[in-house]
């Protein structure tokens, strides 16, 4: 990627082309600093990284601060935030693993709902094409909550970013719904980012991601300024999870 006239080229981990998850070395192989907190209705830990500039190629002393919390209201909650003494890109996000039936079970019989108009096509690579299409009479369209099973087997799996908005929002306000009808459990996000890149197993159908962020490659897709974080600038996400049982 470019920035200010100057390309950056960051490390390849993945299909001989690609930097996934920040690289060989990205924030979930490193140690952070860590608080513990528990205010009577949420507990949580406070998680701080120092990324220092040139780390994987990028640009920047990146200082990130990550709260995982949980409360009584059957909410877990991830806040991040991340300031930069040099224009540098960011873009969090949290890749845990999910099946409602305790992976007893495949998530074939899940019902989905992501309140998205619009997806991101993906090239062989895995990487999308700076394209933006309509989720209509696709296996992309979710915007009713729908049994994943025919969409799942017809694709072989997702690897794909959802259009939730068109910018991040100050609040988290854009949905993803998603439930078991075998074991009542639900699941809502509320997020104040753009995007729900939705990524399952291929094969047996096991697990799903819903990692919530910025459309990846954006800086080299003109998906917009969100990924770009300058001096003085704070990034900030908020993403809820908030659980149910029907």
């Amino acid at each position: 990627f470019t920035l200010d006239g100057k390309e950056y080229k960051v490390a390849i981990n993945d299909s001989g082309a690609n930097c996934l998850h920040g690289g060989i070395k990205g924030f979930d192989k490193v140690n952070w600093d860590l608080k513990v907190f528990n205010n009577g209705n949420e507990a949580g830990v406070e998680l701080s990284y120092l990324s220092k500039d040139g780390e994987e190629n990028f640009p920047g002393n990146l200082q990130t601060t990550i709260v995982y919390s949980l409360n009584d209201k059957r909410e877990f909650t991830i806040d991040y935030k991340a300031t930069t003494d040099k224009k540098t890109i960011v873009n969090l996000t949290n890749h845990a693993y999910w099946n409602l039936n305790g992976f007893k079970d495949t998530i074939l019989k899940h019902k989905l709902q992501i309140e998205a108009p619009t997806y991101l096509p993906k090239n062989d690579l895995h990487v999308p094409t700076g394209e933006i299409k309509k989720v209509d009479s696709t296996n992309f369209d979710y915007r009713e909550l729908t049994e994943m099973k025919d969409n799942l087997i017809a694709l072989k799996g997702y690897d794909n970013t959802f259009n939730l908005s068109e910018k991040k929002l100050a609040e988290p306000k854009n949905r993803v719904y998603i439930e078991d009808p075998e074991s009542g459990r639900s699941m809502e996000i509320l997020t104040t980012e753009p995007g729900a890149h939705l990524y399952t197993d291929h094969d047996e159908y096991k697990f799903f991601c819903l990692e919530i962020q910025l459309p990846p490659n954006a800086i080299n897709n003109n998906f917009g300024e969100d990924t770009i974080l300058s001096p003085g600038e704070v990034y900030y996400q908020k993403t809820i999870h908030r659980f149910g049982i029907k």
